[in-house]
């Protein structure tokens, strides 16, 4: 899928969404519109509360601008907005390779810098920031987050909504599981289960969940 004629609407904004407007630009296209909170001092006739955004799901194709912090959230959103027929389409830096074979559901956002390989399938609203490599096979699944210089090897699989920290490497096979968040730097060999929080070479498990801030 690829983004249509409609306006593009950002949901949520901040530094996540002002990198998105950039990624746009480079394709001709622009936010036509902002609903989000902070900005409403703007006063601007395109800048709208974030709760209306259900009121204008007819108007716009929207791009659900929301950061690694709010990945949960991003996942309800982008399910909401893809039954109403309102969400985006992947969102492809003209400087990534992304395969022909490859799947990309709505909402994808690609990075400059970024490899997608054969038979990878990512799911919607998964970001893949600048210089990730996803190897073959490999399937990411909705609203992961994967920071600059990410290594995902062949055959892996993430789990919806989890964090991968800039630099580092998941292992050939490996299959993580759902709200999981690696620091950065990390070198995951083996499963993980759920709501697991891991750092470091060698990895280890933390006992608290990893703060993102």
């Amino acid at each position: 899928m690829s983004l249509s004629s409609k306006p593009i609407a950002a949901l949520g904004y901040g530094e996540l969404g002002f990198q998105i407007d950039f990624l746009l630009q480079d394709l001709n296209k622009r936010f036509s519109a902002v609903f989000d909170d902070a900005y409403l001092s703007e006063k601007g006739e395109n800048v709208n509360a974030f709760a209306s955004y259900k009121d204008r799901v007819q108007d716009f194709e929207f791009i659900v601008c929301l950061g690694y912090n709010n990945l949960q959230l991003k996942t309800q959103l982008t399910s909401y907005l893809k039954s109403k027929i309102a969400l985006s389409g992947p969102v492809i830096s003209k400087n990534a390779f992304v395969s022909s074979n490859a799947i990309l559901e709505e909402n994808v956002l690609i990075y400059p810098g970024v490899t997608v390989d054969k038979g990878c399938i990512i799911k919607k609203g998964v970001l893949i920031n600048n210089g990730v490599i996803v190897s073959h096979d490999s399937i990411i699944h909705d609203s992961c987050y994967l920071s600059p210089g990410v290594i995902v090897s062949g055959n892996v699989e993430i789990g919806q909504n989890t964090f991968v920290g800039a630099g580092s490497i998941i292992s050939n096979g490996v299959k993580i599981g759902a709200n999981c968040r690696i620091g950065i730097g990390t070198v995951v060999t083996y499963d993980l289960a759920d709501n697991t929080s891991v750092i470091g070479n060698p990895m280890r498990i933390l006992a608290k969940t990893l703060n993102l801030k």
